[in-house]
């Protein structure tokens, strides 16, 4: 019999350009890049692909700027004969020296030595370097003269880690890059990796740069017209991320503060403070409205300030506040940028959130600002959290807002606190409210004296704090927990928007009695049970006016067989 003739497909084969810059490509996936596999490190990738035919292998091999792009640290430490290789491979390219992430797990301790040896004889050739360095690395006379030379090459530059180099002897006059990094676009300091006296580059460093990232975790000691200079020199920086510990105080009314830092290109600004002074001698005079998209401002633990002090930085909170969280709500945040609003009052804490699902993470747009601390606890402080409300009844809040979170503590600190009904009456589109049980019954007390219906659109009530209902219940007593609860279902059916479900979930705690809610026909009742072994969550759920009230009796029930209905 004939054998069936099959014709051949044609091969097509690339230009060698195009193939060498696919296999450049290949090389730019880093260990901090969404969805990064242990397959695809660059070194990896690159070295399986030289073996797929022989026209690959003469175009990569003949690539040096390919092989510079594949310096992976924590792989490389590992064979001394394949870091040789690379390097030769790479000859005189520039280079991209980055971690893996996970290695040094699975592989074990390594020394850095590949790393120091990069450092040391190639610094002038690196473009891209990330690394975590440890104490013997830091400590290495070689490394530290490298990184206090000019970087000529250097773009990126990531120093993660906690490695103690804030007690590292650096020469007194030494200064990163020697204040000499032309093609700097990202600069990264982890915590504790460097001294304080390299922490904070140099001004020379932000004239001869382009820098668009400066993130420094690292606690920064500086003064509010140093920090405002290097500011000035930065005009196309997009992210701004520091730790400042202290701000030295500049005379009020100084020449130096009297003219505002404009950063046109910044999207992102986090400034985590344990000082106020960031306010009045650096956010106050900062202007970055046109594209600020990302903001988080978190001052914590900060001192104890006099009344007067206290009341001058409280003034300058508001002031700056007001501008920037009228300009976010007013012309950055977009329609449908925002759709969850947090909002948290205690004697201790103040914040106030608006993000989109209510993860900044996953959101473009948000913008976050807490104060957090003992401090707060004194009377004078109290301005801060008055202010704050005051700013937030008064925002032009997008009508996107479909969720919002309250947390309220009654304190003696916020008896003086302005209602934040205006802010209530503007969530007309929420339909989700997640709220402590005193700031449910905060709202309810506001409806009441107001007289009319906030949030119109609520359907679904979370509670978080479900311990409360541990104590026993008392019926006729306004402040027991039940109660809180019953009131506000009852004030929502009397004004005709009653509420479709009570989400008790946040606990995996018996909850206690709450049959009351009985009445209540139609609301449907959702909470965790935990069996007492604590092997087993059950999500449990009853619809209020079925007739089985004692399902609302959170409590174990014994079965004919002595076991508990969870167990």
């Amino acid at each position: 019999m004939a054998l069936a003739h099959h014709q051949q497909a044609p091969i097509f084969t690339l230009p060698r350009e195009l193939l060498r810059d696919i296999f450049t490509v290949n090389t730019h996936t880093y260990p901090y890049s969404p969805n990064f596999e242990y397959r695809l490190f660059p070194v990896t990738i690159t070295r399986r692909s030289s073996q797929v035919c022989r026209l690959w292998r003469d175009i990569i091999l003949a690539s040096p700027m390919i092989w510079g792009r594949c310096l992976d640290i924590d792989i490389l430490e590992h064979s001394q004969t394949w870091a040789d290789e690379v390097l030769r491979r790479a000859g005189n390219s520039a280079l991209l020296a980055v971690r893996g992430l996970g290695v040094q797990t699975e592989l074990g301790h390594v020394e850095q030595g590949f790393a120091r040896r990069v450092i040391r004889e190639c610094w002038e050739r690196i473009m891209v370097l990330d690394i975590e360095p440890t104490w013997d690395m830091l400590r290495d006379a070689g490394v530290q003269d490298s990184l206090c030379r000019p970087a000529p090459n250097l773009r990126e530059f990531y120093l993660y880690g906690d490695a103690g180099g804030g007690s590292m002897p650096f020469s007194s006059d030494a200064r990163l890059f020697g204040g000499q990094a032309l093609m700097l676009t990202r600069l990264y300091i982890g915590e504790d990796v460097l001294p304080q006296s390299l922490v904070w580059p140099s001004r020379q460093l932000f004239e001869s740069s382009h820098l668009r990232s400066l993130t420094i975790r690292d606690t920064v000691r500086i003064s509010g017209r140093e920090l405002l200079d290097s500011c000035r020199q930065m005009l196309c920086l997009e992210e701004l991320s520091l730790n400042i510990s202290s701000l030295t105080r500049v005379p009020e009314g100084s020449t130096s503060l009297s003219s505002s830092v404009s950063l046109p290109q910044l999207e992102s600004l986090w400034i985590y403070s344990s000082c106020l002074e960031v306010y009045p001698d650096f956010l106050r005079h900062l202007i970055a409205r046109p594209r600020k998209r990302r903001v988080l401002v978190q001052c914590h633990s900060f001192p104890v300030y006099d009344s007067d002090t206290l009341q001058t930085y409280a003034r300058a909170i508001h002031d700056t506040l007001r501008r920037d969280m009228s300009s976010f709500f007013g012309d950055t945040a977009k329609p449908g940028d925002i759709n969850y609003l947090e909002v948290s009052l205690s004697s201790d804490y103040v914040c106030f959130a608006a993000t989109r699902h209510g993860r900044m993470e996953e959101s473009d747009t948000y913008t976050r600002v807490v104060f957090e601390g003992t401090s707060l606890l004194l009377p004078p402080a109290a301005e801060i959290q008055n202010s704050l409300a005051t700013i937030m009844v008064s925002l032009p809040l997008p009508s996107t807002i479909c969720e919002f979170r309250f947390t309220f503590f009654p304190s003696p600190m916020l008896d003086n606190l302005p209602p934040l009904s205006p802010l209530f009456a503007a969530l007309g589109s929420v339909r989700t409210l997640r709220v402590s049980l005193d700031a449910l019954a905060y709202i309810t007390e506001k409806m009441e004296s107001n007289d009319r219906v906030f949030f119109p659109s609520l359907k679904f009530v979370a509670l978080d704090d479900m311990t409360s209902f541990l104590e026993p219940y008392e019926p006729g007593n306004a402040s027991s927990p039940p109660e809180k609860l019953c009131s506000f279902f009852v004030l929502r059916v009397y004004m005709s928007h009653p509420v479709e479900v009570l989400d008790l979930t946040k606990s995996i705690l018996d909850v206690g009695d709450i049959t009351v809610l009985e009445t209540f026909s139609g609301l449907r009742v959702v909470w965790r049970r935990v069996s007492r072994s604590r092997r087993h969550i059950r999500v449990m759920e009853y619809i209020c006016g079925s007739g089985d009230p004692e399902r609302l009796l959170m409590v174990r029930k014994r079965t004919a067989h002595n076991k508990t209905d969870e167990d």
